[in-house]
């Protein structure tokens, strides 16, 4: 038992390797490599975002429709147009599409599906509730997405280019 103890104590001073200095020497370039790589690999994925958000950064207007029950934050160079009390388009700069924003009674998604030439659904959500993303063929390789969700009692209906949609989609919000 005491060879033990003494074993224990004087393991420290067991001499492994002669050149432990130089394995040391390997162990820290290594991570100091390993730590510059992944740091110019961030810098460059930094510059990268930095240089698209001063070409790309647009502030944006924030919409509120308490009688609708929804608010949404929209590009500064959009325009708003109010079709009637139930449906809001919200409009890009330059364009004559946009996204048209519907609330109507769920009983008539039935009516709005039989409208529709659907050529997918699948599903997504809507401020974290419940949706069906439709792509409606409007012929001549023309599509049109098409979001329904159930929220409160009421059918709320998205309707634009998938590019446009999928950009409102991301700040819409219910009330």
């Amino acid at each position: 038992m005491a060879k033990k103890k003494h074993r224990l104590r004087n393991l420290h001073k067991i001499k492994i390797y002669h050149n432990r200095w130089l394995i040391w020497a390997i162990a820290y370039v290594v991570i100091f490599a390993t730590a510059m790589i992944g740091y110019l690999k961030v810098s460059d994925i930094n510059f990268e975002t930095q240089q698209i958000a001063d070409t790309q950064f647009q502030p944006w207007h924030s919409y509120k429709n308490t009688y609708l029950g929804f608010s949404q934050r929209y590009p500064a160079d959009w325009w708003l147009e109010v079709q009637d009390q139930s449906s809001i388009v919200f409009v890009p700069s330059g364009s004559d599409q946009g996204v048209t924003v519907r609330v109507v009674k769920p009983s008539a998604e039935t009516a709005i599906r039989k409208t529709l030439k659907i050529s997918n659904e699948s599903r997504t959500l809507l401020d974290n509730n419940p949706a069906a993303k439709l792509t409606n063929d409007l012929g001549d390789s023309h599509f049109e997405t098409v979001i329904l969700s159930i929220h409160n009692h009421r059918l709320y209906v998205l309707r634009g280019s998938q590019s446009l949609v999928q950009k409102l989609l991301l700040t819409f919000n219910f009330e």
